[in-house]
């Protein structure tokens, strides 16, 4: 065993460097402090529990963080150094908030006599949900009230000293935070923009006591941002919701801001005061200090830099009995299949929402969304309504695979318009997938998404792409203008005699002129065996499927119009799969290639979900309503399809000029007796002889090996221009019985038809065919 003395000399030297007496000196006095810090928070917090459980609406906010001050306060100018101790009532003397603001918040709960009058429907029991709407700015400054972080969550701070506990002669008057600017979370400046609201329940179903009545405690997170989703905020509020009542008040938590136990008090009634009292003790009994994490600290110290918020919603009644949305909570919880009323959404009539800190209001109205577990439902059905378009696709890729399996008809096929698909079907496997870590509660229907998916992607698609890539690698040499031309490509590195392209290349009575590979100039393909091919594919499958899949990802969190641009190319792009075909067509001169149960039926699978998002308002991935681009992406699709409908009843180039276009061979030319004279296996036997003026002439099909009559035109009706107008020329119809090689071969066309589906080489001679 060889040992590198180097090595052990280097982790030696580090070693004793990092147990030196120095070393990590600064990370040890680091983590002493947090350690202090974390004790200091844990007492903090058992504080708070303290002041929530003695508190009465008389006394006030208590001696809780962020409480210090009222409004009014403020207003004066006072400092931090004593609490409230007067007769709480609601009034900015001794409440944080103004008295414009708190008269707001009164109107808002009053909406539809919400404390006053119970109207017939009650109001929902759960509001668990996914809200959203818009929110404008009351463009009204009000004076900031200061609030300072206590000196324990510092522990970072290299020159705060943690372990000796304040004296008499210490500042009692931390310094306030910065003033807030405008790029901090939570200072919402624009004058209008999205708002959503995620609301949960932090309740079970059953734990709601006869203490805490109709109140439960909530958690809502809130997302604002402008319109062009410049600006974005978030915020994580939690919150008590009065059943009776239809009304909710929130309030953000942090190392600043206790607003959390300070919730009883911002319930403007004293009414709801002790209820909501009893609502929040039960809640933090539930949190033992001993369950406490050092990471819940860091959370408050880092959120310390945002704004502090208070948050007053009215949810609108429902119009049904409590009974009856008792049952439709019975079997949203515990589905069994119970006959309920129909489930009405959640919906916000009015809301405020104020930061203390930050001096700023929003108004918001018709906040509406589901329920969670209805949405949840939709989210379901539409998973699985993906789920069959999968199986669909799996069928007629089935289908397609088994009508092309030959060499002739395979290379019909684009790769590049497999390759589109496939990238499709991959990327979808992957977000199906990461989707699957975050929707537990969908876990099963996403993972048959991402199976099936990734299965149509990895297996079926891409063992085609790879038989493709096999029966095309002869052409990656071929020149397009001898594409174009109609040269065969599917032999061409064979030694076979090809037609001169400096010749007319119908049937004429001149010997057909040859050339070989060697003065086309052509290089020589390598083959390369299947293995390679099939590595090859894989690795930049994998590698275009990753990028293409990390660049989705992140396109989601662009601003609005980055975002909407790079949707429309992408999805444009991607809805272009049949372009590649149609340049196939063109390129190989070939009138069919997929099957149009395939073509039509992968379109309308494709398209679906477009439409879906695009044109269904209320779709689960809260897609913007764009019919526009939906008419785009279906005109766009109809034209493909149309161009390749085209192509096979006129011809694969029937849209490119003439003169961008060499003559292409064509396989029904009008034959002549001089034709004959140079041996095309005409027969001129005794009941089958040629007459000058509209003759026929009878040869064997060496395919079926039966006769084949084959109409001729005289050299006299040919050659006289005054005559041929009234020459018997046959017309294109009598011309389509027979198929002529550039070989000088004559077939039947069926025959010779079903023959070139499985070779394009002749039959007697084996020189390479042109395709049709």
């Amino acid at each position: 065993m060889n040992v590198d003395r180097a090595q052990i000399i280097f982790f030696l030297i580090l070693f004793f460097l990092l147990l030196g007496p120095n070393g990590g000196n600064d990370l040890s006095n680091e983590n002493r402090n947090k350690v202090i810090s974390f004790k200091q928070f844990k007492e903090d917090i058992q504080h708070s529990n303290e002041v929530l459980r003695n508190s009465t609406w008389e006394e006030g906010y208590g001696n809780l963080a962020g409480f210090s001050l009222s409004y009014q306060d403020a207003l004066d100018g006072l400092n931090q150094s004593t609490p409230i101790n007067n007769s709480f009532t609601e009034d900015q003397k001794y409440s944080i908030l103004p008295n414009e603001i708190s008269e707001l918040a009164m109107d808002i709960w009053s909406t539809e006599e919400g404390t006053k009058k119970i109207r017939s429907g009650s109001f929902p029991l759960n509001v668990s949900g996914t809200l959203r709407g818009q929110f404008h700015n009351s463009n009204k400054s009000f004076t900031r009230i200061p609030m300072v972080l206590p000196p324990f969550y510092n522990y970072s701070h290299p020159l705060q000293v943690m372990v000796q506990p304040p004296t008499e002669f210490d500042d009692p008057t931390p310094t306030p935070i910065e003033e807030k600017e405008a790029d901090i979370n939570g200072n919402i400046t624009d004058f209008e923009g999205d708002l959503m609201i995620r609301i949960g329940s932090l309740e079970e179903y059953t734990s709601i006591n006869e203490y805490c009545k109709d109140t439960t405690v909530m958690s809502l997170e809130v997302e604002a941002n402008d319109f062009d989703e410049l600006h974005q905020h978030k915020l994580n509020l939690i919150g008590l919701y009065h059943q009776n009542s239809g009304n909710l008040v929130a309030t953000t938590r942090t190392g600043k801001f206790d607003g959390v136990h300070a919730l009883p008090h911002l319930t403007l009634y004293q009414e709801l005061f002790n209820q909501s009292k009893s609502a929040m003790i039960q809640r933090t009994n539930r949190t033992h200090l001993e369950d406490l994490e050092i990471s819940t600290m860091d959370y408050f110290r880092e959120t310390s830099d945002n704004c502090e918020h208070v948050m007053y919603l009215h949810f609108e009644s429902t119009g049904l009995s409590k009974d009856e949305l008792r049952q439709i909570d019975d079997e949203l919880f515990t589905p069994i299949g119970r006959p309920h009323k129909k489930i009405p959404p959640v919906k916000i009539t009015s809301g405020l929402l104020y930061s203390p800190d930050c001096g700023i209001s929003i108004n918001f109205d018709e906040i509406v969304g589901p329920r969670k577990e209805v949405q949840e439902q939709r989210l379901r059905n539409v998973i699985l309504s993906g789920i069959v378009i999968l199986f669909v696709q799996i069928f007629f890729s089935v289908q397609q695979m088994s009508a092309t399996t030959t060499p002739s008809t395979i290379s019909r096929i684009s790769f590049s318009t497999l390759a589109i698909l496939n990238l499709i079907d991959g990327s979808l496997s992957i977000l199906y997938a990461l989707c699957s870590v975050v929707y537990e509660r969908l876990y099963l229907p996403i993972t048959v998404s991402a199976f099936l998916s990734f299965t149509l992607a990895s297996v079926f698609e891409m063992r085609y792409m790879i038989s493709i890539y096999l029966s095309q690698m002869n052409e990656r040499n071929v020149s397009m203008r001898t594409a174009l031309q109609g040269t065969p490509i599917d032999n061409i590195n064979e030694t076979q005699p090809l037609v001169d392209n400096n010749e007319t290349i119908l049937p004429t009575t001149q010997a057909p002129t040859t050339t070989t590979p060697q003065q086309q100039n052509i290089r020589p393909t390598i083959l390369e065996d299947e293995q390679t091919v099939s590595g090859q594919i894989y690795t930049r499958f994998f590698f275009f499927l990753i990028a293409f899949t990390f660049l989705i990802l992140n396109a989601i969190l662009w601003p609005r119009k980055s975002r909407l641009i790079f949707e429309y190319i992408t999805v444009f792009a991607l809805s272009s799969f049949w372009v590649p075909q149609v340049y196939r067509n063109v390129y190989r001169g070939t009138r069919k290639s997929f099957n149009w149960g395939f073509v039509i039926g992968t379109s309308i699978l494709r398209v679906l979900p477009v439409g879906y998002v695009c044109l269904y308002k209320h779709n689960v991935f809260y897609h913007h309503y764009d019919p526009i681009f939906f008419i785009v992406i279906i005109s766009w699709l109809g034209l493909q399809i149309l161009v390749l409908q085209l192509q096979e009843f006129l011809g694969p180039r029937f849209f490119v000029p003439d003169k961008m276009l060499p003559a292409a061979y064509d396989y029904h030319p009008v034959l002549t007796e001089s034709d004959l004279e140079n041996g095309f296996g005409a027969s001129e036997d005794e009941g089958h002889h040629v007459t000058h003026e509209d003759g026929h002439c009878v040869v064997d099909c060496a395919i079926c090996m039966s006769e084949l009559k084959v109409p001729v035109v005289s050299r006299k009706g040919l050659g006289n221009e005054e005559s041929t107008e009234h020459s018997n020329i046959p017309g294109i119809l009598s011309r389509r019985v027979y198929m002529v090689t550039p070989c000088r071969h004559l077939f039947h066309s069926e025959c010779l038809e079903s023959w070139m589906q499985y070779k394009l080489q002749c039959p007697v001679c084996r020189n390479p065919l042109p395709p049709l």
